[in-house]
């Protein structure tokens, strides 16, 4: 018998890859300017009597993104399939499905085959998407044990590439979720990023994505009610959903912290907010720090939220989402995850347990926005805003000093917010903070 096994190509062992500015190569970052432009090449392929691959015009700070699409793409070029001119190459990793398209081009006498995005028409173009998708898969591989890090990739992929508001539905290929838009690093920098801007965040998330509207509110467009339409839905919502044995109140000595071990600060409680789901509007119960339920559910909120000043401004804050959804739908992150897995990628792939939930007997397009208002304004009414500031915070009153007034008293209660979580789980009370 005649014949030999040819030996894999190992990108690890037979491949280097060079990172060039102006052409010449660099060893650190600190080598070139902030926000330089690179041009990545691979070494080694040639040895196959294959071109080597090229990125070029790539951010820095996403050269160990485009390294990594580098070795995948020439570890199949070597050992399965060479990409020729104009053809194309994509695979699902980590849920996503990441792709591109090769043209030859060359530099100083040498063929490369330089890798653009798949839906490009020549080698002009810029691999955008399959940069953003592998810096977003970097993150998300590194963000628990290094924030920083991740935060670093996600922030260099929506600067290189920020996507644009869509109504076009995310694609799936292979059974995996194509990075449209870009919009999986802003979701990931809503879940991730300073509190400051995750509403920023989330807003261009909701803007990039049809899909994730939909996993939130069950639409990808409000519908339009007047003010005594939603004043309607609402009173019957409310009424639902401080319905039930879990919703009563409880007694007073659940409110005492001298002498208490973390657990028992801790209540079932179901969320204010409804969630659309194939089988319905689902309302989920969590565990969370008693005082919480002074949002909804105990008084005088559980009051107030119900009363006719309240039920108008709702209806102002419905109008406004009416005429700019994202904007107004941000301003309510901080409340959603008060009661609701906290967004981020692994929800959206579907790598997330879900809540314990129970069905409503609701329906209405409109009232997983409501109920998030709703919930919303609560928060705020126990954080004794008044409806001016509650107005001042939407942008529905122009007052800096009103904003200002209600921005210290939102701050001062997350800063609360995070003294409870640190009780309920049985945190050194000495070492934190006075209340």
């Amino acid at each position: 018998m005649f014949g030999f096994f040819k030996k894999k190509f190992d990108v690890q062992k037979d491949m280097t890859i060079s990172v060039l500015h102006d052409g010449k190569p660099i060893e650190r970052d600190t080598d070139v300017p902030q926000g330089a432009r690179v041009r990545l090449v691979t070494n080694g392929l040639s040895t196959r009597k294959l071109p080597e691959l090229e990125l070029a015009e790539l951010p820095l700070e996403l050269a160990r993104s485009g390294a990594g699409l580098l070795n995948l793409v020439a570890g199949y070029c070597a050992n399965e399939k060479p990409i020729k001119h104009g053809e194309s190459w994509g695979s699902a990793m980590g849920g996503c499905f990441v792709a591109v398209r090769g043209f030859i081009t060359t530099t100083d006498g040498r063929e490369f085959l330089r890798l653009v995005d798949v839906d490009q028409k020549s080698a002009d173009g810029q691999p955008h998407l399959a940069i953003s998708t592998l810096a977003f898969l970097r993150g998300m591989s590194v963000v628990e044990e290094d924030r920083d890090a991740a935060l670093v990739s996600w922030l260099a992929a929506v600067s290189y590439f920020p996507g644009v508001p869509t109504s076009a539905p995310t694609r799936a290929q292979n059974g995996a979720l194509v990075n449209d838009q870009n919009f999986l690093n802003w979701v990931a920098l809503a879940r991730h990023d300073e509190e400051q801007h995750q509403a920023a965040h989330y807003r261009s998330a909701l803007q990039r994505s049809p899909d994730l509207w939909r996993a939130e509110f069950g639409v990808t467009e409000l519908p339009v009610l007047d003010a005594a339409a939603v004043k309607d839905a609402a009173r019957t919502m409310i009424t639902s959903l401080q319905d039930g044995e879990l919703c009563q109140p409880w007694g007073p000595e659940r409110m005492r912290f001298e002498g208490l071990s973390g657990a028992d600060l801790m209540t079932m409680a179901p969320a204010p907010i409804l969630e659309p789901t194939p089988e319905g509007l689902m309302q989920s119960v969590s565990v969370m720090p008693f005082p919480f339920r002074a949002y909804f559910f105990e008084a005088p909120v559980r009051e107030v939220i119900a009363s006719e000043s309240s039920l108008s401004l709702l209806a102002e804050l419905y109008a406004a989402a009416l005429a700019k959804p994202e904007e107004v739908l941000a301003l309510t992150l901080d409340t959603r995850n008060v009661y609701l897995p906290a967004i981020g990628p692994e929800w959206l792939l579907g790598s997330e347990d879900a809540a314990p939930r129970r069905a409503m007997s609701l329906s209405g397009p409109s009232l997983p926005v409501l109920s998030r208002l709703v919930a919303d304004l609560g928060r705020r009414f126990a954080a004794e805003l008044s409806v001016d500031e509650v107005r001042a915070i939407f942008g529905l009153r122009d007052d800096a000093a009103l904003r200002e007034s209600a921005e210290r008293k939102m701050s001062a209660l997350k800063d609360r917010e995070g003294r409870l979580m640190g009780l309920s789980m049985g945190l050194d009370l000495d070492a934190l903070p006075e209340a």
